[in-house]
């Protein structure tokens, strides 16, 4: 037997480890007291906790370090050193009046010395995941897989285990079947973040991830393929296009159509990629293969037309969906409204406008912003602010980027009165400041030009220069222009104080 005060130097690296599990349970002691004990061919380490409620003592945990080869008891968990001998940290949360008396010291029966697939499940609906975590080394990939397969009917546990043993540290069959049970969960955000953790490690090719999950599905006896529309989803999520669309290929090999949605999240990539012959290559195959189009893909088609300048062939995509029995949103028309007016032809735009009113279909603030930033940018400054004024009209209130448009378009004309007029009415309207004119260099040459034509900047011109100030982390240059306008008797408002 070795020496108690090399079992005292053992218990006290254990006490150390005690103060993390402590930490994890999220348990703050007053104070720790050790009480060292060597029974026959053990050494017992009680822990007492003193209470800063009521200032009593409470044992909390028991201790005891044991030789591994005489263990007997079956609530243990093993730690590695570096030292020939393995030993045991034994775990008791029984509360024990009399902490002297070894016959009382009670062990937790929640830890079975020996891992079995029933003492994890255990471990894992009773939710202690700490004991998890230290465990993890020990689970091997067959464990994992029947306790991931005995979980498949309540897949926010199987999540937190493998969150708690280390996704990452998992094989690819262990990693896919764990993304298999948990793609049932009535969240996707779980399995498409594991996903995306897969695929961002770079280990692992898009087609071994597709055959592993299909390896899954069979073992689980999934019938649905949501798990392969994940995938697609969070290929475009990562912005892996060319993957997305290999699972789509392989999708098809197979004989299953990918979801509508799943389709839409590629074809919206491929427009903002500026991939447009990839989006019409994906919407040909989804047409060949019967794929149900929905407001969504056409509203996304109209958008490809449009940044390919093919306005008129945009115009009759909407006789195409009315002829399909698809009902126009806002966004379609939005969508054509801002392509013409983008490419400066406002009166064709405006053709759109009034069908979408003939509709039936309201026009929104991003509606009257397509025509304010088309206008402003022909040049038709006055059109552009009677449109600002009928938007306000109806209800609608103009965001900052239409606010933005105009006092542009004003400072590029050189009328700055009208720049600071509309800068003051947005911080009226909206409640918010945002950069004149897009920079705080720009922003002051104006303040001094617009000083130097004999304009008077107002009060919540000044808020916002201190704002704009402010933002960019140039706290001395507000605070010196601050205490320049107090001195003129100008009192900035409470929102550059606030920000």
């Amino acid at each position: 037997m070795e020496k108690p005060d090399y079992y005292a130097a053992i218990a006290g690296r254990y006490c150390l480890r005690a103060k993390r599990v402590f930490s994890e349970l999220n348990e703050k002691p007053f104070a720790v007291e050790l009480d060292l004990r060597v029974l026959a061919t053990r050494l017992v380490a009680t822990i007492s906790i003193l209470s800063p409620h009521n200032m009593k003592s409470h044992k909390l945990l028991t201790y005891q370090l044991t030789e591994h080869n005489h263990l007997k008891t079956s609530n243990t968990i093993s730690h590695n050193t570096k030292n020939r001998h393995s030993h045991v940290l034994f775990f008791s949360t029984t509360p024990n009046p009399n902490t002297n008396n070894p016959q009382n010291q009670t062990l937790s029966p929640s830890i079975p010395a020996e891992l079995t697939p029933r003492a994890i499940l255990d471990s894992v609906h009773s939710s202690q995941w700490h004991f998890i975590k230290h465990l993890a080394y020990k689970i091997t990939p067959s464990l994992i897989s029947t306790t991931l397969t005995s979980l498949h009917k309540t897949p926010d546990l199987a999540f937190q285990f493998v969150t708690h043993i280390g996704f990452r540290d998992l094989d690819i069959k262990s990693e896919c079947l764990a993304m298999a049970v948990i793609s049932h969960a009535p969240n996707s955000k779980p399995t498409l973040q594991l996903l995306k953790e897969t695929f961002s490690s770079g280990v692992y090719s898009i087609r071994e991830v597709f055959n592993e999950l299909g390896v899954a599905r069979g073992v689980l006896g999934f019938k649905t393929y949501v798990l392969y529309d994940l995938l697609i989803r969070a290929c475009c999520e990562l912005k892996r296009g060319d993957d997305a669309f290999e699972c789509f290929d392989m999708m098809k090999e197979k004989g299953v159509s990918p979801h509508v949605h799943a389709c839409n999240d590629m074809l919206s990539l491929f427009l903002k990629s500026n991939r447009t012959e990839k989006a019409w290559v994906l919407y040909a195959e989804m047409f060949k293969l019967r794929i149900k189009s929905s407001v969504v893909t056409f509203n996304i088609m109209i958008n490809v037309l449009c940044k390919e300048g093919k306005l008129k062939k945009a115009k009759e995509f909407i006789g195409f969906m009315e002829a399909l029995g698809i009902k126009l949103n806002v966004i379609t028309y939005n969508t054509i409204i801002h392509g013409y007016c983008s490419r400066g032809r406002v009166e064709g735009a405006r053709m759109i406008f009034d069908l979408m009113k003939c509709r039936g279909v309201k026009p929104d603030s991003y509606t009257y912003g397509s025509f304010i930033s088309g206008m402003s940018k022909e040049g038709k400054l006055e059109e552009a602010s009677g449109m600002l004024e009928e938007m306000k009209e109806i209800g609608l209130r103009p965001t900052a980027v239409t606010y933005n448009t105009l006092i542009d378009g004003y400072c590029n004309k050189g009328n700055l009165e009208m720049a600071f007029g509309y800068k003051d009415k947005m911080v009226r309207d909206s409640c918010i400041v945002f950069e004149l004119c897009g920079n705080v260099k720009k922003a002051f040459t104006l303040h001094d030009e617009m000083i130097s034509k004999g304009v008077q900047p107002t009060r919540v011109t000044y808020t916002s220069l201190i704002y704009v100030l402010s933002k960019r982390g140039r706290m001395k240059q507000a605070d010196d222009l601050f205490e320049k306008i107090v001195r003129k008797g100008i009192f900035p408002d409470l929102i550059s104080s606030m920000l």
